[in-house]
């Protein structure tokens, strides 16, 4: 008696002829990708990255060798940094790729072959009725896109069992791209979060697997007291957390720094020039160079977690671990621009509020009387903008900077006193924030003056951070823990440093004023 078979679903057929039909068209070419002959030197790209792991620290050991020295490189020591680095910076004339750039092109390659395979495997086995995964869907599990620059760690799939994750757990991954993207970002930080800080063996293997490098930070020789360097890639929603909160490292001029000093060469000459002879040499009479030395400092925060962390739960406290940390460095960084005093407390940095930190010739004192924010008019503003010089007057670069209480307080009665507004720019606000023909940019670390107790206190900076300030960016991020500093409430305390130095430079002196101005009422 012939069996029967039970009648299909329409959704199961339609699986199995698409199965079928992919089965059909992929064979051929996996047939002929067999014929290709296998390289002897092939390795996959964990292999890959291990190697440009192994590239990156040599050419910052031999930066960390010549200064515990205090010497220059040697020239063959010169001639290995440029073989791994390269010369010069990418897109620009006369850019030579190093070592580290060449290994980058072939992971990509690698990766890209390594991710043709793996979705081919996962689209043949797939089984009856099961759905193939939606591209680009809020529920999807698939952890990102499969471009050709996608990490091994971006195409593994976050398990079902992790609790889906808060609006606000994906805050500090908003800038990576796609939703599954975020997930993928979130779950591998906090997989090497578990690895790396909480010495989950899981967690150790599933980083292994996946290429997510654990790299132990020295400090006097010791790993364990640096901490762990958290991998570039995953430090985004650490950085992402800090440039939103933070408003000064990205006004100022940005310079990366490969070691702890550096001194950066700064022209303040207003751009001169220097009319030559055929064949003569350009002299450099016309132009006017200040050197800016940088010293990173280390800045650090502690944070508290339960010492009880289950793997469903690792996007949410990936998510806290970015938000902790990344508004703990822009408040560094703000308060270091602005309020620093010179002392240990903010780093030996001295931000322009401070007594020291503007010359005495670039601050706008309102006129006698004029004791609170409410008295100020526009007059006193454009006062304050006609004494910058200039050299340094730029329409994109040349900002207000103030808290939002002085904004309410001072500058936007100006502008609501001016008319022209609908009802519907009352209702939305200002979708770009100017002040007299400026950007406006906020900051918690201006002060936060009131109508009430404002006489005599500096509220506003109007000027150009880019021409008249220097970031100095360390780059890495470190995290390291313990579990003595809480250990009566059976929880882990968490350490994250970085090390950076702002300076501004075009800070006036007692007859002349730089590249800032600072407002003042009056006191009395």
């Amino acid at each position: 008696m012939p069996s029967i078979r039970p009648r299909q679903s329409v959704s199961e057929s339609r699986t199995l002829r698409k199965r079928a039909s992919l089965h059909r068209m992929i064979m051929p070419t996996l047939g002929a990708l067999a014929m290709f002959p296998v390289m002897a030197d092939w390795r996959d790209s964990k292999a890959l990255r291990e190697e440009l792991g192994e590239l990156v620290a040599e050419a910052e050991a031999i930066g960390r060798v010549a200064q515990e020295e205090n010497r220059d490189l040697t020239d063959d020591e010169s001639k290995r940094v440029d073989q791994i680095l390269g010369v010069g910076d990418e897109g620009t004339t006369g850019f030579q790729p190093g070592l580290v750039h060449n290994l980058k092109a072939r992971i990509r390659r690698v990766e890209k072959i390594e991710n043709t395979r793996s979705q081919i495997a996962s689209e043949i086995t797939a089984g009856p009725g099961q759905q193939l995964p939606a591209q680009g869907g809020q529920n999807d599990d698939v952890g990102g896109t499969d471009g050709p620059e996608s990490p091994t760690w971006m195409r593994s799939r976050v398990p079902v069992n992790i609790v889906q994750p808060s609006a606000a757990a994906m805050e500090p991954f908003k800038s990576v791209g796609s939703y599954q993207e975020q997930r993928a970002h979130a779950y591998a930080l906090g997989r090497w979060f578990m690895a790396a800080i909480c010495g989950d063996a899981n967690s150790r293997q599933w980083c292994d697997e996946h290429g997510v490098t654990i790299q132990a930070a020295q400090t006097g020789g010791t790993p364990a007291k640096g901490g762990y360097l958290v991998p570039t890639e995953l430090s985004t929603a650490i950085r992402e957390v800090r440039d939103k909160y933070g408003v000064f490292r990205g006004e100022c001029s940005y310079e990366p720094m490969m070691s702890d000093t550096k001194d950066v060469p700064v022209d303040i000459s207003g751009h001169g020039y220097y009319f030559v002879d055929e064949s003569a040499e350009i002299g450099e009479t016309d132009a006017e160079w200040k050197n800016v030395a940088l010293v990173a400092q280390k800045v650090g925060r502690i944070t508290r977690f339960s010492s009880e962390i289950g793997e469903d739960g690792i996007i949410e406290m990936a998510a806290k671990l970015a938000t902790d940390i990344g508004k703990s460095f822009a408040k560094a960084e703000d308060d270091c621009a602005i309020i620093a005093d010179g002392t240990a407390t903010y780093g030996g940095h001295t931000g322009l509020l401070d007594a020291s930190g503007v010359g005495s010739a670039a601050v706008y004192t309102a006129p006698s009387g004029i004791t609170s924010l409410d008295k100020l008019t526009a007059v006193h503003f454009r006062a304050a903008m006609a004494m910058l010089p200039d050299k340094f007057r730029n329409d994109d670069d040349c900002k207000w900077y103030v808290s939002p209480t002085v904004y309410d307080h001072a500058m936007a009665p100006i502008l609501d006193a001016a008319g022209g507004n609908t009802s519907t720019d009352i209702e939305n606000g200002p979708t770009r924030r100017r002040f007299l023909g400026a950007p406006t940019k906020f900051s918690s670390a201006m002060p936060g003056a009131t109508t009430a107790n404002a006489a005599g206190e500096k509220f506003a900076i109007y000027g150009n951070w880019k021409a008249g300030a220097v970031f100095g960016d360390r780059r890495t991020i470190t995290i390291a823990e313990s579990a003595h500093v809480f250990f009566k409430n059976d929880d882990m305390a968490l350490r994250g440093t970085q090390r950076f130095h702002l300076k501004p430079h075009e800070i006036g002196d007692a007859s002349d004023v730089g590249a800032f101005v600072v407002l003042e009422l009056a006191g009395s």
